[in-house]
């Protein structure tokens, strides 16, 4: 049976996403993920990576890919309705040879049972190497079988969707992460034989649509973020880092007008565009909640050099306006950052058409 949100295996502190912070950051009073802005005020586009595991005042939790709290069921129903819209339009593949499909597979499956024991329970089949031969999830109820290289087989589609299209969607759908894979080819550093994004399972998109991104290589993905010019030279070697070091973490801020995860630049069939792309911000607002939130990407990379394969995983939290507004500590670095905003990058956030109204509310005038 599917636990519920109040079950005591999610009654726990979710961890905090502090930008560019070394350190303890504030965690949402609401008790889930949550934020802060970039830190010590500058706007800037860089790699910004950590090692993953790094203290920022979470325990455990900053040592775990997967990250569960009580907003878990808005992940899973948000993944469930795009399911249910097109599948195709958030999860694809290309290119992603068969083993290294396995063993990503593998590596998901293990990771899920090691870090989250009380929610998902591994059986493996004997052998010198011992493979995962079911997984039962106890947040949605599911019991996903594989075989020996790790194909999806025996497991109903979820409810309301169409079947899981390998074992790396039936995995992914019970996080709350979405998530891409990046494939190195030839066996060569990344300089000498390329790269390209070869798998995407991304439900929860950042006004950006993962049909666009398939196949190309780290560079021309990022092509659209003003300033990442500065440091594309570096894009090869950057991957070749994803693949062969790490595993890292970094933190991505954007402004948003609602809490909606799945910010696909094109609606669902039958949702009008103004609607999907939710309300301009007013500081008027008043009781309907804050006229802005910081969704916040916890962003990690973890290598698989065996199979030539840089994992990327992104867990999207909130962090309300008001708590910005009336926190020193994350208000002064906040509006330090937008002042120091070239107009491209302006656009890009999405601050550009209430850049003075936003920094006039946030400095409480």
């Amino acid at each position: 049976t599917p636990v519920t949100v109040d079950d005591a295996t999610l009654a726990f502190r979710s961890p905090s996403t502090a930008p560019g912070v070394s350190g303890a950051a504030p965690t949402s009073s609401a008790g889930t993920a949550s934020g802060a802005p970039p830190a010590p005020g500058v706007y800037e586009v860089s790699p910004g990576l950590h090692p993953f595991g790094q203290d920022f005042g979470n325990g455990p939790l900053d040592r775990s890919i997967f990250q569960f709290d009580q907003e878990f069921p808005d992940f899973r129903r948000s993944k469930l309705a795009a399911r249910a819209e097109r599948l195709g339009k958030y999860h694809l593949r290309r290119g992603l040879p068969a083993e290294a499909e396995s063993a990503i597979a593998r590596f998901l499956a293990q990771r899920l049972h090691t870090e989250w024991p009380g929610l998902f329970s591994a059986e493996f089949a004997p052998g010198e190497v011992p493979a995962v031969s079911s997984l039962r999830c106890r947040l949605s109820g599911e019991i996903l079988r594989f075989d020996a290289d790790m194909r999806l087989h025996e497991t109903p589609a979820p409810a309301g969707s169409e079947p899981y299209a390998s074992a790396i969607d039936a995995l992914i759908s019970q996080v709350p992460e979405d998530f891409a894979v990046i494939t190195r080819r030839g066996g060569e550093p990344a300089e000498a034989a390329g790269h390209s994004l070869t798998l995407l399972h991304v439900c929860s998109p950042s006004h950006w649509a993962p049909e666009e991104k398939l196949g190309l290589d780290f560079t021309a993905m990022h092509g659209p973020v003003p300033g990442f010019s500065r440091s594309s030279r570096f894009a090869d070697a950057l991957v070749s880092a994803m693949i062969d070091k790490g595993p890292y973490v970094r933190f991505v801020w954007s402004f948003v007008t609602d809490r909606r995860l799945n910010h696909h630049p094109v609606p669902p069939p039958g949702v009008p565009e103004d609607a999907w792309h939710g309300p301009p911000f007013d500081p008027a607002r008043g009781g309907e909640g804050p006229p802005f939130h910081l969704r916040n990407e916890r962003q990690i990379t973890w290598g698989l050099p065996g199979a030539e394969c840089g994992l990327f995983f992104i867990r999207v939290s909130f962090l309300d306006g008001r708590e910005i507004r009336d926190t020193p500590a994350l208000r002064d670095p906040f509006l330090a950052a937008l002042r120091s905003m070239s107009p491209e990058s302006r656009r890009y956030k999405g601050v550009d058409q209430c850049f003075h109204e936003l920094i006039n509310w946030v400095s409480g005038n």
